[in-house]
């Protein structure tokens, strides 16, 4: 039966960013699966080595320390079974001895790996997962969640005034601004391969030409021509403007994605200090965060619609 720590864990695992998560586990298990001397441990950096060797000693308390079925009781039970085999009446008789105390003994240490599963390696495999989070971020967003989710981790509130539902709307909140950014940070790429090829720069440049062409041109079809790709050009600056604006814009709002972050750690940590100062000892201590994640989210979704109006696909 798992207690309420091993609940806590569950749910903090359930409740994390899929992508990160699923990018985590699968980083624990390439770092965990290096072993020693091989190619691969020598194209790990400083951090990286340390890292791994935090997450093997971790992963082997699992199957060590804190054992149900403690190896030296394993090898006692198994060397009685010996004996009582060997002072059987006959020699199938032995063996009948020896193989139900060895399926017995099996049966056990499955019994004992499927317990330490759903018991204290829960915590364990988490605690290496959340240690794994920063490794695989691709954004500075991204990493700022990864730091704050880490101070919702059951080890780390502890004894803090923050109940379950509080901490999963916490972290509910803290999704929503992390979809916020990523989707922010989709946009701006889409804006940025756009305005490559034909930045504000370039274009009036063009049209500075194009003006001049015009005026330089004597025959008036020559000129009509030019004033013709002269608006389809100063179209295209209008453009190239508004996307400037709007990336000013994208930019302003993921700054504030990422102030939020740090103001929920801040205010996590604070709680160790004191709850009534950090203002999260209750549920409208939650109230910042939820407010910057509508308006993020309300933000993007006014941003995505800009840029679909631009003729812009994300």
């Amino acid at each position: 039966m798992r207690s309420q720590v091993d609940d806590g864990y569950v749910q903090w695992h359930q409740s994390l960013d899929a992508v990160l998560r699923d990018a985590a586990e699968k980083r624990m298990l390439e770092l965990i699966n290096i072993s020693d001397g091989s190619p691969a441990l020598a194209q790990l950096s400083e951090d990286e080595a340390a890292l791994r060797n935090r997450l093997i000693s971790r992963t082997r308390t699992i199957f060590s320390k804190q054992s149900y079925v403690p190896m030296p009781a394993i090898m006692m039970v198994t060397f009685f079974l010996m004996v009582v085999a060997w002072g059987s009446v006959s020699f199938w008789a032995a063996m009948g001895v020896l193989a139900a105390g060895i399926a017995t003994l099996f049966g056990l240490i499955f019994w004992d790996n499927r317990r330490l599963k759903a018991s204290g390696s829960t915590a364990i495999i988490n605690t290496a997962l959340g240690e794994t989070l920063p490794w695989v971020t691709t954004s500075r967003i991204e990493r700022a969640y990864s730091e704050v989710i880490r101070e919702l981790l059951p080890q780390n509130i502890g004894t803090l005034p923050l109940s379950a539902e509080l901490r999963r709307e916490q972290m509910a909140q803290l999704n929503a601004l992390l979809d916020s950014g990523r989707r922010l940070d989709a946009v701006r790429a889409a804006i940025a391969a756009t305005l490559w090829t034909a930045s504000p720069e370039t274009l009036r440049a063009e049209a500075d030409s194009l003006r001049e062409r015009q005026e330089r041109a004597t025959d008036p079809a020559t000129r009509a021509a030019f004033a013709q790709s002269l608006t389809l050009c100063e179209e295209r600056l209008r453009r190239a403007e508004s996307l400037t604006h709007l990336t000013e814009r994208i930019e302003a709002e993921q700054e504030l994605v990422y102030q939020a972050f740090r103001a929920a750690q801040s205010s996590i940590a604070s709680l160790r200090v004191s709850p009534t100062a950090a203002g999260l000892g209750d549920a409208a201590g939650t109230a910042s965060v939820a407010e910057v994640a509508e308006t993020i989210g309300q933000q993007t979704r006014a941003v995505e619609a800009a840029v679909q109006e631009l003729g812009i696909r994300n």
